[in-house]
């Protein structure tokens, strides 16, 4: 058995066992050293959709000791924030970390932010009213993406359905425009050829 004359002691966590001795007598007492659970964290990420910088990582911490800080630049820089917005593509990777209270930190993670291609816009049918201002036009568009599933719309993007085909259309030139749902919000910027076909519908009598 070992001793010393400082009553401070410094240990790992565990269960000790401590014993106090003067010239006569001696004490004996059991302290048990407790630790946090080790800092962990997960993360889920969505990848930019079109070039549009909305990508995001979204990271959930357990153990350590709350409150926790975020960084996504190897420590350089910390957040309270678990959530990171409108990551382009283009600075990816990410170096994602966390510390907690006591600034212990977990190993980084490299965190990929990938660029979704725009929707393709593979084939279009269409055929105009059979009767002159007959409202019987349709449109059918036929495309893919990487990000399924897609949403059509045949006003510039102002309103949008899940079905790729239009009935009822009457005599005009419209524009066919297609989203993927993770970037639907975004309106088409003019040089987006892929996703913005321009379809004119005549009636047969015209």
């Amino acid at each position: 058995m070992t001793g010393q004359n400082n009553a401070t002691f410094n240990g790992s966590a565990g269960n000790y066992y401590v014993t106090i001795t003067d010239q006569l007598c001696s004490v004996n007492h059991q302290v048990t050293i407790t630790e946090p659970s080790q800092l962990n964290f997960t993360y889920q990420k969505v990848d930019d959709t079109c070039s549009n910088n909305n990508g995001e990582i979204i990271i959930s911490a357990s153990g350590g000791t709350t409150p926790y800080q975020f960084s996504m630049d190897n420590g350089n820089n910390w957040q309270n924030s678990n959530q990171f917005l409108n990551l382009s593509y283009l600075s990816s990777p990410f170096s994602v970390l966390v510390r907690d209270a006591e600034l212990c930190s977990t190993a980084v993670q490299s965190v990929d932010i990938f660029d979704l291609p725009d929707p393709q816009v593979t084939n279009v049918n269409n055929y105009g009213p059979a009767c002159y201002n007959g409202a019987t036009g349709f449109i059918e568009i036929t495309a893919s993406s990487a990000s399924n599933p897609l949403s059509y719309s045949i006003d510039g993007g102002n309103t949008f359905q899940n079905t790729n085909s239009f009935n009822g259309l009457i005599f005009e030139q419209t524009t066919a425009t297609l989203f993927s749902i993770a970037s639907k919000t975004t309106k088409p910027k003019p040089s987006d050829s892929d996703k913005n076909k321009n379809i004119s519908i005549f009636s047969k009598n015209s």
